[in-house]
């Protein structure tokens, strides 16, 4: 049973009835009371809870709590231990938002290094508590009321004309973060206009990222990520990262961040996300509400604060935002300002309700993946849902005063593996929390959902669809499909920069900006370890390749390992290093690969990395850019899709997948009508997508390593009057080699068009043992942009000369040597000299040439034309002497000429000449290799 800590009679009124009543009246409204109460809690028709676990969405790889302005008060308090283990300690946060402030050097030359004492040090202990932290420092905003006030000093900018001195503004904040690297709290993340975007706009900001990488860079410093951010409302964003766009200046920042103030229009997140999302962009909510703040001096907000708070967060997290930092999680030493840790000037801590349901929601949602969730018939309930590996976390808000009863939640053909733990607050609940276990079903489980109330599931299902290969991870966008152990001591951390223990891990990525690495600081003892895994489906391989990244510096590091579960049991050491391996920080990633071919055709494998230290320092390991691939197809190599997919896979950077199919397609006026061999092919259906410009790719991996002349050839189908084009692409092993063939636009006129077919020549990657070649199909609207292909084959493409002798020998009698260098005829050319020189093979014949004297601008010239064969191979070319029987036969430049009077399919008809001056002169036509 849930625990309330008191019962009000009028908990589940409707709004229309008063709460003070004359006492004439009392039991007529106490009748009335009832008679709702029952009435609310009544199942209706269709009131439902679905959700769609295999319906996975963007990573949650960003929560934090922010002391931008309270770094000082957290000095004073008098609790300050406890309160920073309650905020940084007890709860998952891996981000800490910190302020940089115009203090610092008010006078240009004159710093003021003091000034940061309080906030690095509040850096340092919460580092102590957090060893994963991260710091993301943003402008500290000089302002009581919220306006244009005085942010930055007066050498930097000018207030009056609104300009600000870019190089002075990123050397400023170059000696910001030079000076925190210094004192063991490097900045991870930085923002450069926060809020400030009439001064800062998105022009000021190019340039002032410019200079700061260029002074840290001159420094030594590592570059912080940029997140430029802080905007005050959704509408500010827009025009910020409109601007961004339209200046193409997309690839200085790491991410975009917002705040939605002064609006209670929530699906403007929507609007602002995809914006950040169509640069390429994740996006964060930067100030985001606890449902704790208010000029309440430590009393409790109603419990409607906090409901319109994570009812925002619904809507954001739905729009795609990626993560949050809770705005101000403890009091800043303004004695009336409520937070979820709350203590006035120089006194003692304590946690209210706003902290606890932060904690719960912080702790069961980072490094998870938002699922979609749908709400029927209750009006008011709002729903968020997350899945991090085999559990789900959900959400459950009800803004409204009517309680729900026996709501089914249904998960989607994913069955709770047992009951299910819920959470509950209302206004009347502890502010703990209420909570009990569920009872489920095979198609998920009950619950009641009281009026005005945030409600919290956490649901163990079946693990997560495996993975299929190709596969990538480089923990740009998280953990991801990576778990952690339940087996072992301690968990994997992700991180930018340097590690936080000194003398141990890299100083950065190998690829990208994130890595993921084992914390020896958080289990504080020796021979502890930690495990990451992840499942994969083999089965529709025939060998496969694990291949990642790894650096090992640090004295206490004891070993990092491969092991592999085939479904059964557990092969440990499948490959193993021993440390040390590097000697520094900054020394180069080392690279494994490890042969997995003896588990392919198996449909559950898990990977796991496992890392030991010997003792609670200097044992940093870690790993990045894991590639997981299915060996090389070899040539000669054909897939006409009539039994799957092969060895194609849908790409991981696209929009759309592309889909096997037979017969026409469902959309009318586009793709083919079927296919030009067999029943099946593939195409892409763009009605799925709903917006333009989606883009669609299939790839797979070839070894041209003994294929001198690789050619590709496909059949393809274009009929749609919204297609934007079809292209194949190739990955050499590393950079993408775009548009190697394209067409553009419609091909064909109609679905029942014959097919096309198209030779791609792949010579230039000839002796590549990895190629990878990939299908992009890009659309211009939504409909009518049904792009086809099918009948791929990749082989030796045949020699000029191999086609030739096809049809010139096509009636020859057998036996006949048709090789290059066969002669049939007998006469003294090879057959590939006789090809070179357009003879006929079968027949004794010579040259064909015609000579003749001609008279050119008063000179005399010998002239001899011929045909020679284009791409022959063999160098076909004239020569002239004095006499039949000279050594010496003179080329092009020895006075003679040589000119192409024209070329008809392969065959060039040449012009020799050489000046008659004196004696006889001869020319003649020489072949050579």
């Amino acid at each position: 049973m849930l625990s309330f800590r008191r019962i009000r009679p009028y908990i589940f009124c409707h709004s229309n009835v008063p709460r003070v009543a004359h006492a004439a009246s009392r039991r007529s409204i106490a009748q009335f009371l009832l008679f709702t109460l029952l009435l609310a809690c009544a199942p209706c028709p269709g009131q439902s809870i679905q959700l769609n676990p295999a319906d996975i969405r963007q990573s949650i790889d960003m929560m934090g709590g922010d002391m931008e302005r309270s770094s000082f008060a957290i000095q004073n308090a008098r609790n300050k231990a406890e309160i920073i283990q309650w905020g940084f300690g007890d709860i998952d946060f891996n981000m800490c938002r910190v302020q940089y402030d115009k203090k610092q050097e008010l006078v240009e030359g004159v710093k003021n290094w003091s000034f940061y004492d309080g906030q690095v040090t509040s850096m340092q202990e919460i580092q102590a508590v957090n060893p994963d932290i991260l710091f993301f420092a943003t402008l500290r905003s000089d302002y009581d009321g919220y306006g244009n006030d005085n942010n930055l000093p007066d050498w930097i900018c000018n207030y009056s004309t609104k300009e600000i001195d870019a190089g002075k503004y990123g050397t400023f904040l170059a000696d910001y973060v030079e000076y925190m690297h210094q004192q063991g709290v490097p900045i991870a993340i930085m923002s450069v206009a926060k809020e400030w975007t009439t001064f800062v706009t998105a022009e000021v900001a190019r340039d002032v990222i410019i200079s700061l990488q260029s002074e840290l860079d001159s420094r030594g410093v590592p570059m912080p990520l940029i997140s430029d951010q802080g905007f005050w409302s959704t509408a500010q964003g827009n025009k910020y990262l409109d601007a961004v766009a339209s200046l193409g200046t997309e690839d200085l920042y790491w991410s975009f961040c917002n705040h939605n103030y002064g609006t209670d229009d929530d699906t403007l997140w929507e609007g602002i996300a995809s914006k950040s999302q169509a640069l390429g962009k994740a996006l964060y909510n930067d100030e985001s509400s606890h449902g704790g703040g208010g000029p309440t001096f430590g009393e409790e907000r109603e419990i409607t604060t906090p409901i319109a708070a994570y009812t925002e967060k619904c809507h954001m997290y739905a729009a795609g935002v990626k993560g949050e930092l809770f705005f101000e999680i403890w009091s800043r030493g303004i004695n009336k300002e409520t937070r979820p840790i709350y203590f006035q000037n120089s006194g003692t801590g304590s946690r209210l309700r706003a902290y606890y349901i932060m904690r719960h929601f912080a702790n069961h949602v980072l490094h998870s993946r938002y699922i979609t969730s749908e709400v029927d018939s209750m009006p008011g309930v709002h729903t968020m849902a997350f899945r991090n590996n085999d559990q789900l976390v959900v959400w459950v808000i009800n803004e409204a005063t009517t309680a729900y009863s026996a709501v089914p939640v249904s998960l989607a053909g994913s069955p709770p593996a047992d009951s299910v733990e819920r959470m509950v607050w209302t206004e009347d609940s502890d502010i703990t929390g209420a909570s009990d276990s569920l009872a489920t079903s095979a198609s998920g489980f009950t619950t009641d959902i009281p009026g005005q109330s945030l409600n919290c599931y956490l649901v163990n299902i079946g693990p997560p669809p495996p993975r299929t290969l190709p596969y990538a991870q480089s923990f740009e966008d998280g953990l991801e499909d990576w778990a952690q152990s339940q087996d072992d001591d301690f968990d994997w951390s992700r991180n930018t920069l340097a590690t936080s223990t000194s003398s141990s891990g890299p100083d950065s990525a190998s690829d990208g900006h994130w890595y993921v690495y084992a914390e020896g600081h958080v289990a504080n003892a020796p021979n502890k370890s930690a495990y990451l895994e992840c499942l994969f489906d083999l089965s529709n391989v025939t060998g496969a390749t694990l291949s990642f990244d790894y650096h090992m510096f640090g004295s206490y590091i004891d070993y990092l390992a491969v092991d592999v579960h085939d479904g059964t049991t557990w092969t440990t050491g499948v490959w193993i290093e021993d440390a040390p391996v590097h000697t520094a920080s900054d020394d180069p990633w080392s690279n494994a690969e490890v042969d997995l071919s003896a588990y392919a055709g198996r449909s559950a494998v898990t990977l796991r990395f496992r890392t030991k230290k010997n003792y609670w320092h200097s044992s940093d390991a870690a790993i990045d850019n894991i590639r997981l691939v299915e060996p090389p197809q070899s040539l000669p190599y054909a897939e006409d899709f009539e039994n799957g997919l092969g060895s194609w896979v849908q790409s991981a950077d696209d929009d759309i997948d592309w889909t096997r199919n037979s017969g026409g397609t469902a959309t009318d006026n586009t793709g083919p009508s079927g296919t030009p061999d067999g029943d099946w092919y593939l195409f892409v259906e763009n009605h799925d997508s709903g917006a333009s410009y989606k883009t669609a790719s299939v790839e797979c991996s070839f070894d041209l390593s003994s294929a001198p002349r690789p050619e590709l050839s496909f059949d393809y189908h274009m009929f749609g009057d919204y297609i934007d084009c079809l292209a194949v692409d190739v990955f050499d092993g590393s950079q993408w080699n775009l548009d190697v063939w394209n067409r553009t636009g419609q091909q064909h006129s109609a679905s029942d068009t014959p097919w096309s077919t198209a030779l791609v020549d792949l010579s230039e990657f000839a002796g590549n043992d990895a190629v990878t070649i990939r299908f992009r199909s890009q659309q211009l609207r939504w409909h009518a942009a049904d792009t086809a292909i099918d009948n791929i084959s990749i082989a030796e493409a045949a020699t000029p000369y191999q086609t030739w002798a096809a049809s010139t020998f096509a009636e020859a009698e057998s036996g006949t040597d048709t090789s290059e260098s066969g002669n049939p005829d007998g006469d003294r050319y090879t057959n590939l000299q006789e090809w070179a020189l357009v003879l006929d093979p079968m027949t004794r014949d010579v040259p064909q040439k015609t000579a003749s004297i001609q008279t050119t601008d008063g000179n005399t010239y010998f002239t001899v034309q011929y045909l020679r064969r284009a791409g022959s191979g063999l160098d076909v070319h004239a020569a002239w002497s004095y006499s039949t029987s000279s050594d010496h036969w003179r080329v092009h430049g020895d006075g003679m000429t040589e000119t192409t009077l024209g070329i008809t399919g392969d065959i060039e008809t040449m012009s020799a000449a050489v000046p008659i001056e004196h004696g006889q002169k001869f020319i003649r036509i020489v072949i050579s290799p």
